[in-house]
C-alpha cells in the first residue's frame, strides 16, 4: 500500500515535525518540574537532622552531632582576627558571640524543626532553614539584627558577603 500523497506534502511534514518536537519539549519541562520540585521540598525531620542544636557561630552548628549551615543568611564570625574564616574586626568578632548566644536562646526556646535542606556547602555542611515553633529562625534573627540577608542559587552567592566591618577599624593592633 503506498503512502498517500498528501502525507508527502512539505506543510504535513513540518506539522508532525513540531508536534513531535512540542511533546519532547513538554516532557523535558515535566520532568525538570519534578526534579526542582523534588530538590526544593521539605524534607522529613526524621531522615533530615535529629537532635540538640549546638551552635559554632550565629549561623553554623550541628544538629544531633551532624553538621549545617543556615541558608541565606550570614553571622558575623566568631574566629580569631587574621584567621581563614575568622572576624575581620574586634567588632564583627564581638557582634558574632552576641549572634551566637541570640540564636541559641532562640532554639531553647521553643520547638526546633528542620524545614528545608537545600545541598551542602564547600565545607560538607548541610545547607538548611530551621523553624522555632513555625517561625523561621532566619528571619526572626535578620530582624532582631543578628543576622543579615546573604541569598544563595544553587550553592553560588547572589552578592557580595554582608561587611560586619563595614567603617570600623580592621581590628585593634592596626
Amino acid at each position: 500500500m503506498s503512502v498517500p500523497e498528501w502525507r508527502n506534502s512539505p506543510h504535513f511534514r513540518l506539522a508532525q515535525f513540531r508536534k513531535t518536537a512540542c511533546n519532547a519539549v513538554m516532557r523535558l519541562c515535566f520532568l525538570a518540574t519534578l526534579l526542582i520540585s523534588a530538590c526544593d521540598a521539605p524534607a522529613p525531620e526524621a531522615t533530615l537532622l535529629n537532635g540538640p542544636i549546638v551552635w559554632v557561630d550565629g549561623d553554623s552548628g550541628t544538629i544531633g552531632g551532624s553538621e549545617f549551615r543556615l541558608a541565606n543568611v550570614d553571622a558575623p564570625e566568631t574566629g580569631p582576627i587574621g584567621a581563614s574564616g575568622g572576624a575581620l574586626c574586634d567588632e564583627e568578632r564581638q557582634l558574632g558571640f552576641v549572634a551566637k548566644a541570640f540564636m541559641a536562646r532562640l532554639t531553647a526556646a521553643g520547638q526546633s524543626t528542620v524545614v528545608r535542606a537545600s545541598g551542602q556547602d564547600r565545607y560538607g555542611r548541610r545547607i538548611v532553614s530551621i523553624t522555632v515553633d513555625g517561625r523561621d529562625i532566619g528571619e526572626t534573627a535578620i530582624a532582631a539584627g543578628h543576622l543579615r540577608s546573604w541569598p544563595h542559587q544553587a550553592g553560588e552567592a547572589l552578592r557580595p558577603k554582608p561587611n560586619w566591618c563595614q567603617g570600623r577599624s580592621r581590628s585593634s593592633s592596626q
